[in-house]
């Protein structure tokens, strides 16, 4: 992100180079493509877990949250009362 922000700022001749250069940075190859779970894994996989983890790996799959993320959720935080969560099956 600095090196982006730091590239414009070069293109807009704030300053005259950018001072963020690493040889190969974001050009890293991926060692493998990665695919994600269809509907139906999500839903094999979201079955065969524990309850307390089934709305995390849910929010994972569909909101693209991060373990860290997830992992700060908590039901009350002191601030606000727990929220209630209401399943809607549509057919």
């Amino acid at each position: 992100m600095a090196n982006a922000n730091r590239n414009t700022a070069v293109a807009d001749d704030v300053i005259p180079v950018n001072p963020c250069r690493v040889r190969g940075a974001g050009e890293a190859k991926r060692a493998r493509t990665i695919e994600p779970a269809s509907l139906a894994e999500l839903e094999a996989i979201v079955h065969g877990m524990p309850s307390r983890y089934k709305l995390m790996a849910l929010l994972a799959a569909w909101c693209a949250m991060r373990f860290g993320e997830l992992a700060e959720l908590t039901g009350s935080s002191g601030r606000r009362p727990a929220c209630r969560i209401t399943t809607i099956h549509a057919r």
